[in-house]
């Protein structure tokens, strides 16, 4: 494995979890990731490919697929709203 990104040629594959700590706020979470995995998947962010929400309760894991280094240079550098 390379941590280098100059150093991928093919597909780059993020994993990230979130653990709520109010499980008041499930719902609200939800929503916004929802929001950002649609915008995710919108012409907005060419290069990714995949963008998957799994949930159990005030746990969230979140797959996201880029089609290559320059698409996943792409994604760090641009925020909804931002």
């Amino acid at each position: 494995m390379s941590d280098n990104l100059q150093d991928i040629t093919g597909p780059i594959i993020v994993v990230a979890h979130v653990v709520l700590r109010n499980l008041e706020k499930e719902d609200v979470v939800a929503d916004r990731i929802s929001k950002l995995r649609d915008y995710a998947l919108s012409d907005k962010e060419p290069g990714t490919l995949a963008y998957r929400i799994a949930r159990f309760g005030g746990k969230f894991t979140i797959f996201e697929e880029y089609k290559n280094a320059e698409a996943f240079k792409h994604w760090s550098g641009i925020r909804p709203g931002r």
